[in-house]
């Protein structure tokens, strides 16, 4: 059997022209006019003879690697990272390339995969950056763009001199609190991380409780933020102090109503609740932000929470790393999310509508 066939290899036993193999082999889409049966016996030839596509020589004539390095800072949720790789490899598999993972848990970490990746000659970045109390590596990221390679920002904005695709965290915290508002709830907490109190560090969580504040004062709900210690080793996201300080409130002033900033939050407030034998929604509705996790069918399958949408994220971030000039149209683009159930909220009698001013 032939070794290392090529596209004109196939064209030939085919009875076809390269251009018509290469519209036959690729996964993307094509306005080209071909039959399933054409299409799918060039696809059976290449399969027999073991056609694999010489990237390096597609790359060489386009001035393309047809790779985009994914960096992330593996610290966060392992739930989030797995769903948005999913959608990320589905879009380059779609589009045929690959994609390079460069996980990142330290600065110093990040820098030397920065480094690294400016030799691969990589088509586009997107990256999920690490930032802490010491600093960030923006200059670093920088070098990509003087590289002329396009980097984009996902689910955590660092800087705006770099495209961003994330959620939409002022539509997420309005529709929190206009959706309990909703249900006849005055009385509201909110349990975030502590250091949404740092629009650096703690952005999207600093959007979010800006963002239920204002529409608490809209709808002249009483908002209480309950913080959490952010930035545990262990990872427990200690809460039953919270509960405690909530359960310890006379009822008639205690929050008939509690969003979390995240999933993991709410389901701990949850069980601790649940411990003190408050009856979930009956005396206490919940509402996850699903910002580490989306809870259906695992932790607490009736969980209601704000949805996060991955493929529209997925793709708005992949399309905009194959644009080929990174320094025009640096803007932002933010998703909304929809409610998934309303198993966990409990509808007040008497209640009043919001008037927007």
């Amino acid at each position: 059997m032939k070794q290392n066939v090529t596209i004109k290899d196939i064209a030939k036993i085919a009875g076809v022209s390269t251009a018509v193999v290469s519209v036959a082999l690729s996964k993307g889409r094509s306005n080209a006019r071909m039959s399933p049966r054409t299409r799918e016996r060039i696809r059976a030839i290449a399969e027999e003879y073991n056609y694999q596509p010489n990237i390096t020589a597609r790359g060489f004539h386009c001035r393309k690697s047809y790779l985009i390095g994914f960096f992330f800072n593996c610290l966060n949720s392992g739930y989030i990272l797995m769903r948005m790789m999913e959608e990320l490899r589905m879009f380059c598999y779609q589009h045929d390339y690959d994609i390079i993972l460069y996980p990142i848990s330290s600065l110093e970490m990040e820098r030397h995969s920065i480094k690294s990746a400016r030799a691969r000659n990589l088509d586009a970045v997107l990256t999920i950056p690490f930032a802490d109390e010491t600093g960030n590596n923006l200059e670093y990221y920088r070098q990509f763009l003087a590289d002329g390679i396009p980097v984009i920002q996902l689910l955590y904005q660092l800087s705006p001199e770099f495209d961003y695709i994330g959620r939409d965290y002022n539509s997420v915290g309005i529709q929190a609190i206009k959706t309990l508002h909703q249900a006849g709830h005055k009385r509201i907490g909110l349990i975030i991380f502590d250091n949404y109190v740092d629009e650096q560090l703690g952005r999207n969580s600093h959007q979010l409780y800006h963002s239920c504040r204002r529409e608490a004062n809209q709808c002249g709900v009483e908002l209480t933020v309950y913080p959490v210690q952010s930035g545990n080793p262990d990872c427990s996201y200690p809460v039953e102090n919270i509960a405690e300080q909530i359960l310890s409130l006379p009822e008639k002033v205690r929050p008939t109503a509690l969003i979390g900033s995240t999933n993991k939050l709410t389901y701990k407030i949850y069980g601790s609740l649940k411990e003190a034998n408050l009856r979930i929604p009956e005396n206490i509705s919940l509402l996850g932000c699903a910002d580490d996790m989306e809870q259906n069918g695992s932790l607490l399958p009736d969980l209601s929470y704000m949805k996060i949408p991955f493929a529209d994220l997925a793709q708005a971030a992949g399309k905009e790393a194959l644009k080929t000039d990174s320094h025009s149209n640096v803007r932002s683009q933010l998703f909304t999310s929809s409610i998934s159930g309303m198993k966990t909220i409990h509808t007040i009698t008497n209640k009043k509508t919001c008037k927007r001013r």
